[in-house]
């Protein structure tokens, strides 16, 4: 029996077919671009929706569209993936990091007091791993301050506080179509807001700076995800886990994160790619499994309360009040994480190390709880198809070593 660290939420099957449509087919199909915006609004519980090829391309036209300037300050979470950072430098915004609580891997309710100043302008806030915060807290360190604020629900599709879907507390929402998401559609990024002057604004922008499709960044997606896909195969993933093994016994490390390591290097310049049109294949693909999310996200959370219930709560999150966590990915801490992880690799079972990159890391940033914090993260496979007997096998390898 044989467990991967996580899946693609569509099949080799999908991914064959839509590599063979995207050599042929019309991507600037904008009827079908709209209407993937529309169902996405409607089924988030949002007034306003616009496409874009990556999350950070929509931070990058959110910046854009209020006219920050040089010295601004930008709040951002120590755990975030490089490229919301680099589009905040390319503004020469100020990054301001805020440390992390054990409790749900979101802001440090103290230190964010302490970091918010009148330079405060904007606030990248960020639900990793589909655990849900108690937002009033954050929300009244906000009140009465001119304060823009900004939530990536990247990793929380479908989140609730108070029965209301993150991604709608904050001026804007934004959500990653990136492999391995609940809903992904070989990239992309959409935007998400309430306010229609924010939406006017932003969807100018849209249309002056974002002017092409690219059909070849697109196939290369496409073809990654297939290959993923097949690697992922049964028969396949025998040979993979092995490898794995390998690389262990050879103390190659490179493995061990969840979609790979990632480069310390800050770009200087902004890719072309990331100002290129969303494509009307990826929307179609994305109306098709955008309806599957909501059902998948109960299967995975009732993965995690196994896990925890079997393995004990007290390596997990905690779950807040009036939240409704979606586990992307079940965060386990534990200071044996290395252990863990090369007994449960012996036993076929693949868990991984966080990939998302530690930003604190780059600039040599000390006395931040989540630099130690970081170290100790363990992701383990909690994915909606798992079967009770892989449930069963993964709380027992953690439970021998934890």
């Amino acid at each position: 029996m044989i467990i991967p660290r996580g899946i693609i939420y569509h099949s080799f099957i999908d991914d064959f077919n839509n590599l063979i449509k995207s050599l042929v087919c019309n991507l600037k199909n904008q009827s079908k671009i709209k209407n993937f915006e529309n169902t996405f609004k409607k089924f988030n519980k949002s007034k306003y929706c616009i496409s874009y090829p990556f999350a950070r391309s929509a931070l990058w036209s959110i910046l854009k569209s209020h006219n920050f300037k040089k010295g601004d300050e930008i709040i951002l979470p120590p755990i975030q993936i490089k490229g919301m950072l680099e589009v905040c430098k390319s503004f020469e915004l100020k990054p301001i990091f805020v440390d992390l609580n054990d409790n749900n891997l979101n802001f440090d309710l103290k230190d964010l007091q302490k970091k918010i100043t009148p330079n405060t302008r904007v606030i990248l806030l960020t639900y990793l791993y589909g655990i849900v915060p108690s937002l009033d807290s954050i929300l009244d360190k906000l009140k009465k301050k001119n304060i823009l604020l900004i939530e990536d629900f990247s990793q929380c599709l479908f989140g609730k506080y108070k029965n209301k879907y993150v991604g709608n507390f904050g001026d804007y929402g934004i959500y990653s179509l990136s492999a391995t998401k609940t809903l992904d559609t070989y990239g992309g990024g959409l935007l998400v807001t309430n306010n229609k002057k924010n939406y006017i604004n932003n969807f100018k922008i849209n249309k002056k700076y974002f002017n092409h499709s690219s059909r070849f960044f697109l196939i290369q997606k496409i073809s990654l995800s297939l290959l993923r896909n097949f690697f992922l195969l049964k028969v396949n993933f025998f040979f993979v886990i092995n490898f794995f093994k390998l690389f262990n016994l050879l103390g190659y490390t490179g493995y061990q994160r969840f979609v790979g390591t990632r480069t310390k290097r800050i770009l200087t310049y902004l890719p072309k790619i990331w100002f290129s049109k969303y494509t009307s294949l990826q929307a179609d693909h994305g109306l098709r499994f955008i309806k599957n999310v909501k059902y998948q996200n109960k299967l995975r959370s009732k993965v995690v309360l196994k896990l925890r219930k079997e393995i004990g709560e007290k390596y997990f999150c905690k779950i807040e009040k009036k939240v409704q966590n979606v586990y992307w990915q079940c965060p386990f801490f534990s200071n044996n994480y290395r252990l863990i992880q090369k007994n449960a690799l012996m036993k076929n079972v693949d868990i991984a190390q966080p990939s998302i990159m530690l930003l604190t890391s780059i600039f040599n940033l000390k006395n931040f709880k989540a630099n130690n914090l970081y170290g100790k993260i363990l992701l383990i496979p909690c994915y909606h198809s798992l079967q009770i007997n892989k449930i069963k096998k993964i709380i027992k390898v953690i439970k021998m070593n934890a």
